[in-house]
């Protein structure tokens, strides 16, 4: 077993080890004050870390521990990200939902990261070096002996149908984003239950298959999603930015607050994909040109329907291949089922972005002009489409001229 991995599995065991001590004991707590038993398990299992990590000579970053510099941490190659007790509330509320998180990180990217939940004495790790992840049930908290796993240990996500889909959030950091993403996947057809856990154990029920999409629109710092993220990457899982902008999360900058992210785990439809032979590519080379969605937006009445003509116009005479969407020929047929509401106008637009998005696919340069005044909305369109072939125009035409 690599050398870091098994300095990092020991050190999070041993911090459970003590923070169990402490959890143990007959305690009343709500606040993390100077002298109270969650502070002290904080304390107590970041110096265990802390103590194990010093020995790889490389620099940490810790919850725990003060703040180094950005000036001076950009300068890092590779690093230690940890949370000695992430899950400070399930912590108080003493329902076992806390976790010891540890992670490597190389140039900004996770590349090994170990949970251990104490309260079940469970072990999760992953390296992304062998693209391989393990999930341990110890007899102990004891690391005297390394951690020789077998097959049975290896995580194996479990694919599940596309159509049943479990949603894992937390039990303390509720959003009204994530209500809408549900409610969104109903609208699709999806039977959707929703399940919560506390701390980076919902990464660990994702990457098992015992959830399918853990969407994170909450604040986050680096030290609780970066040991998740390793294990996740080690199986095949990205944990991606939101809004998309084809990114996954990035460690050790100047900001440690995440982004919003979403984990999805890998479905399995009713039938096998059919994979094709010409795909967008070949498409590229046969057009001699990009595609992607130009997207109008404006007040009704600013010109942005002329503006996109004109440009169609000028783009077929230079013989690029193009398609205007707008509420004529849209409207007229795959929404006719929609009206003027509020939910209808953004369904509107979201079915014009997955319909814009196959048009790319297929090699085309696609313009939309929509009324689209919500920024969250055509945050949404540019998820869809992805934000590398995604152009935004702002017809800045004032109300008097529209009117």
């Amino acid at each position: 077993m690599d050398i870091l991995l098994s300095t990092a599995i020991k050190a999070a065991i041993e911090a459970g080890a003590e923070i169990m001590k402490i959890y143990n004991k007959n305690f009343d707590v709500e606040l993390k004050s100077d002298f109270s038993p969650l502070t002290v398990a904080y304390k107590n299992a970041n110096t265990i870390i802390e103590n194990f990590l010093k020995k790889t000579n490389l620099p940490i970053i810790s919850e725990e521990s003060k703040q180094v510099e950005y000036a001076e941490r950009k300068n890092w190659e590779t690093c230690w990200i940890v949370d000695p007790l992430d899950g400070t509330k399930e912590f108080i509320k003493r329902n076992g939902e806390f976790t010891v998180n540890i992670a490597l990180i190389k140039k900004n990217k996770p590349i090994l990261g170990v949970i251990y939940v104490p309260d079940n004495k469970t072990l999760y790790y992953g390296n992304i070096t062998t693209n391989k992840a393990y999930k341990i049930v110890l007899k102990e908290h004891n690391s005297s002996d390394i951690i020789i796993p077998n097959s049975n240990d290896e995580i194996i996500p479990i694919k599940t149908m596309i159509d049943h889909l479990k949603v894992i959030g937390s039990r303390t950091h509720k959003s009204v984003e994530t209500d809408e993403l549900i409610t969104n996947l109903r609208k699709k057809g999806k039977k959707i239950e929703v399940v919560s856990k506390g701390s980076s154990m919902k990464f660990c029920l994702v990457v098992e298959g015992k959830a399918n999409i853990y969407p994170r629109f909450a604040p986050t710092m680096e030290w609780d999603t970066a040991a998740g993220h390793a294990i996740c990457n080690a199986v095949g899982l990205k944990v991606m930015q939101v809004p998309n902008n084809g990114e996954e999360l990035k460690y050790n900058k100047e900001n440690l607050l995440n982004p919003y992210f979403i984990v999805n785990q890998k479905l399995m439809d009713h039938n096998n994909k059919q994979e094709y032979s010409i795909n967008r590519q070949n498409r590229k080379k046969a057009n001699k040109h990009h595609s992607f969605l130009i997207w109008f937006t404006g007040l009704s009445g600013s010109g942005k329907s002329t503006i996109a003509n004109l440009l169609e116009k000028r783009l077929f005479e230079q013989q690029i291949n193009t398609y205007t969407l707008d509420g004529d020929n849209l409207r007229r047929g795959l929404n006719k089922d929609l009206i003027f509401s509020k939910e209808d106008r953004n369904e509107n637009l979201r079915r014009t972005a997955e319909v814009a998005k196959l048009f790319v696919d297929a090699g085309i340069v696609v313009i939309a002009a929509f009324i689209s005044p919500y920024i969250k909305t055509r945050e949404e369109i540019k998820y869809i489409i992805g934000s590398e072939d995604y152009i935004e125009v702002f017809v800045n035409t004032p109300l008097e001229i529209c009117e």
